[in-house]
């Protein structure tokens, strides 16, 4: 058996434990993939075979058996309407990064270039305007043909025209281009909000992202789907740098396709302030030689929130890395996962492949979940996995006491440690201190 044969026996087997949509909800997705235009008609139709093959997930759902999901079914049934039908109240806008040259502004799953200021080489465009026969185009299809998640099937199917965001050949961005992601509505019922980005880097281009999701005026549940195709050409450097603190009301899914070309480098680092409920995604295909992908993720989940985690590196070609960090800081009854799976294939030799999960628990009743996944059809190779959980120490807290510190401020200053670490290695000081600040102000 090859090695795509053992990987997709692999992923039909997490994901063939669903619920099935119901006719009237297939009626209502064909109708919606008829209407669209015949380039985003394509990419509809493979998103809507994913979620009649996988269906919708529940409890016993493979992927998703460290979470309660007794609420997704109801967010399938809403009336399928595309975000760029639905009304939006005047958006609440980050202010400039002061460090970030650019910024661009999505409102409700579209582009707002009246809110978006753009100084430095970067093509925004859509979907739409491009041929069938395009390279994104293709890309993000394919990545539809291959994915098994039904919850960024969904996101897809349902978002409005997908945003091109193309940083040319041969560009080094100074600064960082600050991304906002923006739902705002004043609808007094339940709503789900889609986005679909694709996101190219040339080759030999060196860009570094920072992203912010935020809410207006929230009232009602809100299930806030992103997904993201990335394609980092060869010997290109893409950075990813998120902070996530949505309102308690959100449910917050993120997914990112990562494709990477000959010695391309992908690093995503990303702070998560559990509120409600979030889980991200993140499936890297390590396509040719010499290629990079990273996923640093740092969570402070306070009272029942969850925070989990979802990966799948692909290591396809010989002479490929991987990392994947997690520290997650638990409170009260809050619940943490972490499902990483690495794959080697068959050929793919010196393969040097990481992933570290560490938990610091600070009450009986929260729980982590780690599940770990290493699949090595190749010789040769370094891939190792490792996983905590913990508790602060006490002979720490007490000497910090014994200098001074409050056992609050030791017990802040012990955390902000650990949580600190997971972006020791950033390069650039200003997307570290950003990272570095944002923590302290979460702690204080």
């Amino acid at each position: 058996m090859t090695t795509l044969q053992e990987k997709n026996k692999f992923l039909s087997f997490k994901e063939r434990r669903s619920k099935s949509l119901s006719p009237e909800l297939i009626s209502q997705f064909q109708q919606l993939v008829e209407a669209s235009s015949s380039i985003l008609k394509a990419l509809k139709q493979e998103a809507l075979k994913t979620l009649l093959e996988v269906g919708i997930p529940f409890s016993k759902s493979e992927d998703y058996s460290s979470i309660n999901t007794s609420f997704i079914e109801s967010f399938y049934q809403l009336e399928v309407q595309p975000s760029s039908q639905k009304k939006e109240a005047k958006p609440s806008l980050a202010p400039l990064l002061p460090f970030t040259h650019n910024s661009i502004v999505i409102i409700n799953g579209k582009y707002s270039k009246e809110h978006s200021q753009l100084i430095d080489p970067i093509h925004i465009s859509l979907l739409e305007e491009h041929s069938s026969s395009d390279k994104l185009a293709q890309l993000a299809c394919n990545n539809q043909k291959e994915q098994n998640d039904s919850v960024a099937a969904l996101s897809v199917l349902c978002a409005a025209n997908p945003l091109v965001i193309d940083f040319p050949e041969h560009v080094t961005l100074k600064y960082p281009v600050h991304l906002q992601f923006i739902h705002s509505s004043h609808q007094q019922s339940l709503q789900r909000a889609d986005t679909h980005l694709i996101i190219q880097c040339g080759t030999h281009s060196q860009v570094d992202l920072i992203a912010q999701f935020s809410n207006d005026s929230l009232t009602h549940e809100v299930m806030n789907s992103t997904t993201i195709d990335f394609a980092i050409e060869a010997e290109a450097k893409l950075s990813w740098n998120a902070i996530i603190e949505e309102k308690k009301h959100v449910r917050h899914f993120f997914k990112a396709f990562v494709r990477l070309g000959k010695a391309a480098s992908f690093y995503g680092n990303n702070l998560v302030n559990g509120q409600h409920f979030n889980r991200q995604s993140v499936e890297a295909h390590l396509e040719e030689e010499g290629s990079y992908a990273e996923w640093n993720c740092a969570s402070l989940v306070n009272k029942k929130a969850q925070v989990h985690q979802h990966l799948l590196f692909l290591h396809k070609v010989p002479h490929c890395n991987s990392k994947q960090l997690f520290k997650n800081i638990l409170k009260e009854d809050s619940r943490t996962s972490v499902d990483g799976t690495v794959i080697v294939n068959e050929g793919a030799h010196h393969t040097d492949a990481q992933q570290l999960i560490n938990n610091l628990i600070l009450s009986d009743s929260a729980r982590a979940t780690n599940k770990p996944n290493l699949m090595i059809f190749a010789d040769d190779v370094k891939c190792a996995h490792g996983a905590t959980i913990g508790q602060l120490d006490s002979e720490q807290i007490f000497y910090l006491q014994s200098r001074g510190m409050t056992k609050h401020q030791a017990l802040a200053l012990l955390m902000d440690s650990f949580l600190q670490s997971t972006f020791s290695e950033i390069e650039k000081a200003e997307i570290k201190d950003w990272f570095s600040q944002k923590i302290i102000q979460l702690l204080a």
